[in-house]
């Protein structure tokens, strides 16, 4: 039986869950993070330009990343050192989900 790594199957339950409602006012999409992925992945890749796809997308999906946050599935993974640098380079902050409303 094959061995995964947390990042594939976040990758995996991604796929699976393509969708996040949140309200009625913003549709959040977690596969438009997809781009950053390869970022996340392989933390010896330099963090990405602020004007790639990976950071322009983080950036539209700035205001569902709290409840990305709360999410159990995705939560965990936004501790993770490489999304927070992935995160740095985009100038967008991780949102700690005690505090998120």
């Amino acid at each position: 039986m094959p061995k995964f790594s947390g990042i594939n199957m976040f990758l995996i339950v991604a796929i699976l869950m393509v969708k996040v409602h949140v309200g009625t006012a913003v549709d959040c999409d977690i596969m438009k993070l997809l781009p950053c992925y390869p970022f996340i992945k392989d933390p010896t890749l330099p963090a990405p330009s602020p004007d790639s796809d990976c950071c322009n997308n983080l950036r539209m999906e700035e205001p569902c990343l709290c409840d990305f946050a709360k999410n159990p599935v995705f939560g965990s993974y936004l501790n993770n050192p490489s999304v927070k640098k992935v995160a740095d380079a985009c100038s967008v902050a991780i949102p700690d989900p005690k505090t998120c409303h």
